[in-house]
Order: C-alpha cells, then structure tokens, then sequence
C-alpha cells in the first residue's frame, strides 16, 4: 500500500512539474486588417495609394463592391451619409472596387460618383482571398470596425440600412 501511495505521489509531482513545463504564449494580438487596404486610389491620379493609418484609432467601414453589382451600388450613397452623419465622431468610410478591371472601370466610376470617400482598387491578393478578410465570396460585402481595430459587424450581401445605422451608432461610442 506505501508502494503504491508513492508511486501516486510521485506521478503527481511529474504530472504537476509538466504542467509547469513553459508553453509559449498564444500570439494575442489583433489582426490588423488595415494594412491590407494599402492600395492604389481610383480616386487619384496614379500611383496613388492609400494610406491605411489614417483607420487606426477610428471607427471605419469598408466595403467591397463592383461596378457592375447594383446593391452595391445602391448602398453606397447611404455610406457617404452615415460619413456626414458621423463625421464628428471620426468615422471613416472606404471602398474597395473588386472589378477585374481594375483602374480602368474604377478611375470613371470614382470620378463621376463623387462619393466623398476612398475608392481603393482591390489587389490581387485580396481578390484571391490572401488576406485577413479572406475571400470576399458576396459583393457587397461590408465590415465594420472599432476605433480599437477590432470587428463590430460585417454583412455579407446587402446590408440592411436599419441594421447598419445601429452599429455605426455602437462603433462611434467605442
């Protein structure tokens, strides 16, 4: 019966040094979706590029639409609202053209719709889904963020216009 108490105790001790063994730390970090939305502007001359660190400490919403997507287009002069709406509060809005096209439907399109917000041409690695969006399987697809960086609501497909002015309103008081 020793013998045995023994060896119980000392699986323990094995079993509790084990648990002691250092284990590297899960990586906490938020992803940084930001960085991706490093692209060229349809909205500005080229090479033009976007500069993703004006998103950092701001509520922002991105969407990615296409030309030729009519919800897509639809929806985008209630983000050019919700931007006046929010302005005070930092909000930034931005879209990214996931035309195959590129520039040349994009540049027009930007030109001639005067939204009052970025319009990014999507790279290659975004249209493949190498991304931390992954691949954007449903335009428009929209995703909102906190000023920490952080996901509030994302949409894919079309957004409802109630929905959306409800989590704006939540992300602005982040």
């Amino acid at each position: 019966m020793q013998r045995t108490a023994a060896w119980l105790a000392l699986a323990a001790t094995c079993c509790a040094a084990a648990g002691c063994a250092h284990v590297p730390a899960k990586d906490e970090s938020p992803i940084d979706y930001y960085q991706p939305l490093r692209l060229e502007r349809a909205d500005a001359p080229a090479p033009a590029r976007f500069d993703p660190a004006r998103l950092y400490g701001r509520p922002a919403l991105v969407t990615f639409f296409a030309t030729w997507c009519f919800p897509c287009l639809g929806q985008l002069p209630l983000f050019a609202e919700l931007k006046k709406e929010h302005a005070a509060d930092g909000l930034e809005v931005v879209a990214v053209g996931m035309d195959l096209d590129g520039r040349r439907v994009l540049e027009p399109f930007a030109a001639q719709a005067g939204l009052g917000f970025p319009v990014l041409i999507a790279s290659e690695a975004l249209v493949k889904g190498e991304t931390p969006y992954g691949r954007v399987r449903e335009l428009p697809t929209t995703v909102l963020f906190a000023r920490d960086g952080s996901v509030v609501a994302a949409w894919p497909g079309l957004a409802d216009a109630a929905d959306l002015r409800a989590a704006v309103d939540e992300a602005v008081k982040r």
